[in-house]
């Protein structure tokens, strides 16, 4: 059939000019612009290639609604190593023909084999038994995937274990016990990762961030390693009672004259001199109670005189060996140490105080002359 065109006109696709007939056949409807096909699909074309020429975004759908053309879908993470029963959240990004993220594009989640891995509406994964799925997440004809494995018992890398181990588990207060947290996957694989350290009771000991414990008073404290979400304990005992024997006494430990006083006299008249010399012990104390208990060994020697005329002139002289243990409670003094006070040595009363920061332990007279006793003890 033929068609007369006649009054020419014009209208526009995406900016693009195009030139349209009305037929002049009679029975035509007027005002009807009629384009030919191939007319049409060309101007389609051309408004679309003219588009991506001058920068803009194509689109498709019709109605008026525009729908960003997809280039690509990413689905991170792309693989994934799970046990049966976790769960995990896939993520997809959807991108245009520029690269940018297309906002608002709608996605579907699949799975190559729901009964192995399941996938919602929104990326949640859940593993139900051993195998292999792949999980597609398609939009704009696009797809993007991310393979599952799925195992029944946890891979080599995931911690199953904890054990805290030590030399041993019991500390002196103001001493340090190192741990060491021992970590394992399923298989007894041992595994390097970052511990967490806490103590039950920090007034009893405390724990760094390290693993080493600090003993501060007698009692007992749970220390726990935390390696991601698995726990190892151990039960950590502080001693009450913390020992110093005595090592070595400093320069100004001199003998101690006992007849600085008052000069003695044995049951025959003798005259002698008695000096007295700390050459060992120990010392206690309490973290709770602050009682003390000390144990000294004494060197006692006896210098004895002839007499010739109104002069004594030194004789001959006698050593003997003596154990003193004293105990008591000991309070703080004005200088951070322990004191108590002890009447041991000759009649003689004596003060001992103990430093707990140095190990210095000094046993001092109280009034009168008396030369002062300062002690190192092993700490």
């Amino acid at each position: 059939m033929r068609v007369a065109l006649a009054v020419l006109d014009s209208f526009s696709v995406n900016g693009l000019a195009i030139t349209t007939a009305r037929p002049a056949r009679a029975g035509a409807v007027a005002g009807h612009r009629f384009v030919l096909p191939w007319l049409r699909r060309a101007a389609t074309v051309a408004g679309l290639v003219l588009s991506a020429a001058c920068g803009e975004s194509p689109t498709e759908g019709g109605g008026g609604v525009e729908t960003p053309v997809v280039a690509a879908v990413v689905v991170s993470p792309g693989a994934l190593q799970l046990v049966a029963g976790e769960s995990r959240t896939l993520t997809a990004v959807v991108t245009g023909l520029d690269g940018r993220p297309v906002d608002g594009a709608h996605t579907t989640w699949i799975s190559s084999d729901p009964s192995v891995a399941r996938v919602d509406h929104s990326g949640g994964l859940m593993a139900l038994r051993a195998g292999t799925a792949v999980i597609a997440a398609v939009s704009g004809g696009k797809r993007g995937e991310a393979e599952v494995v799925v195992s029944n018992t946890p891979p080599n890398n995931t911690v199953a274990t904890v054990e805290i181990v030590g030399t041993a588990l019991t500390v002196d207060p103001g001493k340090t016990l190192r741990l060491t947290a021992v970590v394992k996957a399923s298989d007894g694989t041992v595994l390097q990762r970052p511990v967490t350290w806490s103590t039950s009771n920090e007034s009893k000991a405390w724990v760094t961030w390290d693993g080493v414990v600090y003993g501060h008073a007698g009692g007992e404290a749970i220390i726990t390693a935390t390696v991601e979400g698995r726990t190892g304990t151990a039960r950590v005992t502080v001693t009450e009672w913390r020992d110093y024997p005595l090592i070595r006494a400093q320069e100004n430990a001199l003998p101690y004259l006992v007849s600085a006083d008052t000069a003695l006299y044995d049951e025959h008249g003798a005259r002698y001199d008695r000096t007295v010399e700390i050459v060992g012990g120990r010392f206690r104390l309490s973290t709770v109670s602050q009682r003390y208990e000390q144990e000294l060994t004494l060197r006692v020697t006896d210098l004895y005189y002839w007499k010739m005329g109104d002069e004594y002139v030194p004789g001959w002289a006698q050593s003997r060996t003596e154990t003193l243990r004293d105990a008591g409670i000991a309070g703080w003094s004005d200088y951070g140490t322990f004191k108590y006070t002890s009447t041991m040595i000759g009649g003689h009363e004596f003060y001992g105080s103990y430093n707990p920061q140095n190990d210095l332990y000094i046993i001092q007279k109280i009034g009168g002359q008396g030369s002062l006793r300062t002690f190192v003890f092993d700490n």
